[in-house]
């Protein structure tokens, strides 16, 4: 594909499918991944992170391309991770 992955190679997947075709588990599945585990990762860091000894603490959070349209191959498939 035009990000150098590997395509699914099934007839119909979410990858080109419309947001009204996306089946309702595989929007969840992908919140839990994208919004639900790095909440819970967060907020179970905190108490490690407020009794180290160091000044700065941080947390990184990465953000996948899915999110930007400024992409000129950003087409409308795969709608349901356009959140990331």
């Amino acid at each position: 594909d035009a990000g150098g992955l590997l395509p699914d190679t099934a007839s119909v997947n979410s990858w080109t499918q419309r947001v009204h075709e996306v089946d309702a588990m595989e929007l969840l599945e992908v919140q839990l991944c994208n919004q639900t585990a790095p909440f819970i990762l967060v907020s179970r860091l905190r108490p490690a992170m407020a009794a180290s000894a160091a000044r700065r603490k941080y947390v990184v959070n990465v953000s996948a391309m899915e999110g930007q349209f400024s992409r000129g191959y950003k087409g409308p498939g795969h709608p349901h991770t356009n959140m990331a």
